[in-house]
């Protein structure tokens, strides 16, 4: 018997379509497949990840606020001159509005741009200031002095002596010429009961004139404090990190600013203001209450002196290590030792702009006839 054509192929599709079914595989999730090679080749440990590292921003160096509207003295008239050179000048601007809120002090000032004790024949710091307290003596005298003081003394200071010629800068007999001048300055003051605040000179551009600067704060320290004053040290405030010269720095709010002018010596308004920080800080501190009291707590007047310097005493550098204090008897003074060790090439470049050396062949090599 044969079989019609189209239910053999219906048969044959049918088979077919059973096959397809039998045949195919079981669908299988990820977890399934994990599963099966967790058991065969073990469980796999998963990394661990960890936290990104977060950096804490380093806070600013913020300088404390002076508290305001403070009346020194129990409300009596507080006078207070600024002495000084051009530096000083950002000084008394910097004070002026910093005891805005004080109003019992009487806030004047005795600046010349060229003032200084080395030259009085343009203008004599030391008459100017006996002319002064004469007239109307202050409670408390700021100086800030010496940027002018680089040179030899006028040829007519040594008129009546021995010497051939003034003697340079820092040498033995400059600086007894030099530090007598000082003191009448500071006798002047302490014999009229005046507290005495000296600021000393700050870090500058110029390598040579801030080896000089420092040179003179040890000078200007060790004569303050003999006379009972108080000198200000602000070195290391307008210095970066490294203890080189920097434009920039933190000001009274924590903020970098630009504090020093182009010419690398003067200040700006911000730094004005930072310098007068310091000062008004110790003025506030020593008569800040009810009753007048003076620095280090004794009095300035020509019978309660400070004990004399005996031979032999060091006097602790405060700027820079090459400067030495008092040696022998013989040779007093501040002697100036060789000059300090190399600056680091990145500090040259990076931080006060100087020129690298040029390296042979190179292509900045521009000398001439050609090595």
């Amino acid at each position: 018997m044969t079989l019609p054509t189209p239910f053999i192929l219906r048969c044959l599709m049918a088979i077919f379509l059973g096959l397809a079914i039998g045949l195919t595989p079981p669908v299988s999730t990820d977890a399934d497949a994990q599963g099966f090679f967790e058991r065969l080749f073990g469980k796999r440990k998963k990394p661990e990840v960890k936290p990104p590292e977060t950096r804490v921003p380093r806070a600013p160096k913020v300088f404390k606020p002076i508290v305001p509207h403070i009346l020194l003295a129990g409300g009596k008239n507080f006078p207070v001159v600024v002495i000084g050179d051009s530096l000083a000048a950002s000084l008394y601007e910097g004070m002026s509005r910093q005891l805005r809120g004080h109003e019992n002090v009487a806030l004047s000032k005795m600046i010349r741009g060229n003032a200084g004790l080395v030259r009085n024949d343009n203008y004599d710091v030391n008459a100017n200031v006996k002319a002064m307290l004469a007239s109307n003596p202050p409670r408390v005298a700021v100086i800030m002095i010496g940027i002018n003081d680089r040179q030899r003394f006028p040829p007519q200071t040594f008129k009546a002596g021995k010497l051939s010629k003034p003697p340079v800068f820092s040498s033995a007999v400059w600086q007894q010429t030099y530090s007598a001048r000082i003191d009448q300055l500071l006798n002047s003051l302490r014999n009229r009961n005046v507290a005495i605040y000296w600021v000393g000179l700050p870090i500058v551009r110029d390598r040579a004139q801030a080896q000089d600067n420092a040179y003179l704060n040890d000078v200007y320290r060790e004569r303050v404090e003999r006379a009972g004053g108080k000198f200000i040290d602000i070195w290391e405030a307008f210095a970066s990190e490294t203890g080189a010269y920097t434009r920039l720095g933190p000001d009274l709010k924590g903020g970098n600013r630009r504090l020093r002018t182009k010419d690398g010596i003067h200040f700006t308004a911000s730094g004005g203001q930072k310098l007068a920080h310091f000062v008004v800080k110790e003025i506030l501190a020593d008569f800040g209450t009810s009753t007048l009291r003076l620095p280090n707590g004794q009095g300035l007047s020509a019978n309660n002196l400070p004990a004399s310097v005996q031979p032999g005493l060091v006097i602790r550098p405060l700027t820079t290590s090459g400067i030495q204090g008092y040696g022998t008897a013989a040779a007093p003074g501040l002697a100036r030792q060789p000059a300090p060790p190399r600056i680091p090439v990145y500090v040259q470049a990076l931080e006060w702009g100087d020129a690298l050396p040029a390296v042979k062949g190179r292509a900045d090599d521009f000398s001439w006839p050609r090595r």
